[in-house]
């Protein structure tokens, strides 16, 4: 189970055009689910044409988070201004430095959307009067020579390269190798193409033209979109199918922590319920683990042992009872099978070997249990039976 809980951050990265580029922050919210203090490392995961560089984490990337402690964590956008129009999207990962292979969390995806820059208008330079008598002179003399270059050279430019099939940025990448510029991207719900790709270029592809004089035109798919069903609160394989069928798939499963409620029971939902989602995209879910019920009986513990087991495991004591067989005060039975997934807090009733003991010449079962197991429990406040029966019965 991941250490570091990342449930609150933005959905989207708001950018500000200064002093020659966007900026914006995300801050997010990590919490140490875990019950000892830890080192994280901080980093920013990056999906689509975004850049590593265009990010940092404020202050320390690396710094100690006590046990149960939520820290802010905030990213640092700065995008040259420079940069294409365009959506990329990211994530914050917070790695358990003591084993980064295995104990890392993300984030929810947080989206940058790069906006267009205006170009200034270029200054106009005043027009040369004095050389319209010269221009005049020669005037027949240059419009023979063009006709002729025309004429003989035949259509001229560079071939605009073929960006459908990319997504917006990757389009906008390749466009700008060639020396285009692109148009703001022009969102089309199409429900035959893939979401986020470019599906039209204007002008197409291999048509010759001027780069320095045009701007390519990019139509970007985009699916329909559809209320988020409310799925918080049930089983994972209900949300899912409900999920489903509302036109959805599920994204990776994420494992919450245990609250007492039923094992795989969904707890959190992103997109929320009742937002706005395009029709496929994934929703994430975190469901409960549940406890698993530890092993009593095999090796057998003491009272006192089991009733501590089970706490450490998240579990409560229910009854202690006694039984005429197996070791004296050992526990011979639990009433939840061993390895078991349950609720947080699910009582578990455990049953002792009882002594025997000679009456009358003859040996007999006494039904006990030690006081000091009674205390215990009470000590802990933990549900124990105020009179345990006591009967003798013949050994079996």
């Amino acid at each position: 189970m991941p250490s570091f809980e990342i449930p609150d951050g933005p959905t989207t990265v708001t950018l500000k055009t200064e002093a020659g580029f966007h900026k914006g922050n995300a801050v997010f919210g990590v919490t140490n689910k875990t019950g000892e203090g830890l080192t994280a490392r901080f980093s920013v995961q990056i999906q689509g044409g975004g850049k590593a560089e265009w990010y940092s984490i404020q202050g320390e990337p690396e710094r100690p988070v006590a046990a149960g402690e939520t820290q802010t964590v905030t990213v640092v956008a700065k995008i040259p201004a420079a940069t294409p129009p365009g959506q990329h999207r990211i994530k914050l990962r917070a790695t358990n430095v003591n084993d980064p292979d295995n104990d890392s969390t993300d984030s929810a995806v947080a989206t940058v959307t790069i906006p267009a820059v205006a170009k200034p208008p270029a200054k106009k330079k005043p027009f040369p009067w004095w050389i319209i008598a010269v221009a005049a002179g020669v005037l027949v003399l240059v419009i023979g020579v063009i006709v002729a270059v025309v004429l003989m050279s035949g259509p001229k430019g560079t071939a605009v390269p073929k960006v459908t099939g990319l997504d917006y940025p990757a389009a906008v990448a390749e466009l700008k190798k060639g020396g285009f510029t692109t148009a703001p991207a022009i969102n089309e719900v199409a429900k035959d193409q893939p979401l986020g790709l470019v599906f039209k270029q204007e002008p197409a592809a291999d048509t010759k033209v001027d780069p320095a004089k045009t701007e390519v035109k990019l139509t970007v798919a985009i699916g329909e979109t559809v209320a988020v069903p409310m799925v918080t609160d049930k089983p994972y394989v209900g949300a899912q199918a409900l999920l489903e069928d509302r036109g959805f798939t599920v994204g990776p499963r994420v494992v919450g922590e245990a609250t007492g409620k039923e094992p795989d029971t969904v707890l959190a939902q992103d997109p929320a319920a009742d937002t706005s989602a395009p029709k496929g995209s994934a929703v994430n879910l975190t469901v409960d683990p549940g406890v698993v019920v530890p092993d009593l009986v095999s090796p057998q513990l003491d009272g006192i042992t089991g009733i501590k087991t089970l706490q450490s495991a998240g579990l409560d004591i229910g009854t202690i009872g006694s039984a005429c067989r197996g070791t004296v005060d050992k526990i011979i039975e639990q009433s939840v099978e061993a390895k078991s997934k349950v609720a947080k807090g699910t009582k578990v009733n455990i049953v002792l070997g009882a002594p025997s003991v000679i009456v009358n010449g003859r040996q007999t079962c006494r039904l006990f249990i030690r006081p000091d197991i009674l205390m215990f429990a009470n000590k802990a406040k933990l549900p124990a039976p105020t009179t345990i029966p006591t009967r003798r019965l013949p050994v079996q």
